[in-house]
């Protein structure tokens, strides 16, 4: 509910304009009341409403000196002037003070009850785009650069209680770029905000925040009172809706906290519980209160006897044998729901084990490699996929280590030819394997070779080429539609590109259409 403090110096009419408000909207509530300017002054600097009536001439200060020094203290509340009778010259220095509108007393009902119907939507839309901010600076900024504390209380006083649902579409990243991976592709394609919309029953509320990681979101819900087993309901019937998208999705759902600015701490060890308990290439839902208690740690991350075989087929320089014991390792992970922090283990070790033989690679590619296990894991959900770009890896480490080189290909032509592919048929349904397949090497291998020499993935050059010709096509005139633009670059469903074309703009394809 919206404060409003009236100030007129007639108690009469003060008295009927405070009944005539509360007969008009029942959105507002009022919380204080002034014969002048000077005593409305003090009395809004401690009530601080969101709307003041004000009387233009009274004694002391008017109407137009009082809106002057509110300003003049950053008080920012909605003004509405008040007068018997039309005094043009008022009204045109009020506008310019910024008021939100002018009513001649005695008040029409209409006129009041639509005024403030009109006052009530812009303040509900200004308090939820602040409301927005204020969630997006606690989740994504640094704690020590919280909001104030009595902005917080202010703009989120109608809620007593709060829960939040840590979503990881896909696997757990541990990089914050922009390229287009499945779990983004995931979010494309389901509108989190739709789903909730059909979930979330009134009078509670939600938000949504895109965390650092691209896969990662944060739902916060509200409720005005106790939400008993609200939050509780919307969690499984969203999990339920989320499973049946047939992509891994882990959450972490938080049961209901007091406070707002508790989410920072909360999220950190749900960040924490999410990357100690999500599963590769699965669905999980983790309870803080179950999982915060457990002291089970990953296991070692490879068995000795499978380290022993391993490092055998190296010394030999046998990739053959050495791929089908490292494969049957994966198939075992994925046989016992390996979670991601050990399978992550078990990948790094295993590349260790090259560093131990001689020659081996040095330790600065070691490193590097190790990234490209984190971003290879990253990147997918699948284990036909993970094991797909470990080929690529583990080829080189073999000819690093000494076996004889299998591949001898002009690198940068070979990516030059896949690019001048790629632009005369990006129109066209291209995947990552059909252009593997025309140029007869495997999609790790044009991953690879392509985040290498051109510095993005291939799927995220065909995307940006896309995004760059709907560009100049919204720009022809006569304008071409939205689904035209779309079925142009390739893309049957025109809402999916929209969508895409903002993730990668930042703007819609009209606001972009307006800018021209």
């Amino acid at each position: 509910m919206y404060k409003i403090v009236v100030v007129d110096d007639e108690p009469l009419l003060l008295r009927n304009i405070k009944n005539s408000i509360r007969q008009a909207h029942d959105g507002f509530a009022i919380v204080g009341e002034a014969a002048d300017g000077d005593e409305a002054l003090e009395l809004i600097a401690a009530a601080r409403p969101d709307v003041v009536f004000t009387d233009i001439k009274m004694p002391t200060m008017d109407g137009l000196t009082l809106i002057g020094e509110l300003r003049r203290r950053g008080l920012d509340a909605k003004i509405v002037l008040l007068s018997g009778y039309q005094e043009f010259d008022y009204a045109k220095r009020a506008l310019q003070l910024g008021v939100e509108d002018y009513l001649l007393k005695p008040l029409s009902p209409q006129a009041l009850g639509d005024l403030l119907g009109k006052l009530h939507d812009v303040l509900e839309a200004e308090k939820s785009k602040r409301q927005d901010e204020l969630l997006d600076d606690i989740v994504r900024k640094e704690i020590d650069f919280l909001p104030p504390a009595a902005e917080l209380e202010r703009m989120f006083r109608d809620y007593r209680a709060f829960g939040g649902l840590l979503l990881c579409a896909g696997s757990v990243s541990r990089f914050g770029g922009n390229w287009l991976t499945p779990a983004k592709d995931f979010w494309l394609k389901n509108d989190l905000s739709r789903l909730l919309g059909e979930l979330v029953p009134k009078p509670h509320r939600f938000w949504t925040v895109q965390l650092n990681h691209a896969n990662e979101k944060l739902v916060i819900l509200a409720s005005p009172g106790a939400p008993g087993m609200a939050f509780a309901d919307i969690a499984d019937r969203l999990y339920d809706k989320l499973l049946a998208c047939r992509f891994p999705v882990t959450m972490v759902a938080r049961s209901p906290f007091t406070a707002v600015d508790d989410l920072p701490y909360l999220l950190q060890r749900d960040r924490i519980l999410l990357q100690k308990f999500a599963v590769f290439g699965q669905s999980r839902r983790i309870d803080p209160h179950a999982d915060e208690q457990s002291e089970r740690t990953p296991d070692h991350p490879l068995a000795a006897n499978a380290e022993k075989l391993l490092l055998n087929w190296i010394e030999k320089r046998q990739p053959g044998p050495f791929k089908a014991e490292f494969a049957a390792l994966l198939r075992d992970c994925e046989r016992q729901s390996c979670p991601q922090i050990r399978l992550e283990g078990v990948l790094k070790r295993v590349v260790q084990l090259f560093h131990q033989t001689n020659p081996g690679p040095s330790q600065p590619r070691m490193l590097e490699i190790e990234l490209e296990i984190d971003e290879l894991i990253s990147g997918s959900y699948k284990y036909a996929a993970l094991l797909e770009g470990m080929w690529v890896l583990l080829d080189e480490l073999f000819q690093l280590a000494g076996a004889e080189k299998q591949v001898k290909e002009d690198q940068p032509a070979l990516v030059l030819e896949m690019e001048r592919y790629i632009r005369s048929r990006y129109t066209e349904l291209l995947s990552l394997p059909s252009v593997a397949a025309h140029f007869g090497v495997t999609p790790a291998v044009v991953s690879s070779l392509f985040k290498k020499h051109k510095g993005i993935p291939p799927m995220e050059f065909i995307i940006r080429l896309r995004i760059e010709k709907a560009k100049e096509l919204l720009s022809i005139v006569p304008p071409l539609t939205i689904r035209d633009v779309a079925a142009a670059i390739g893309y049957d469903d025109a809402y999916y590109m929209s969508r895409l074309f903002k993730s990668v703009t930042g703007v819609s394809p009209s606001e972009y259409r307006e800018t021209i």
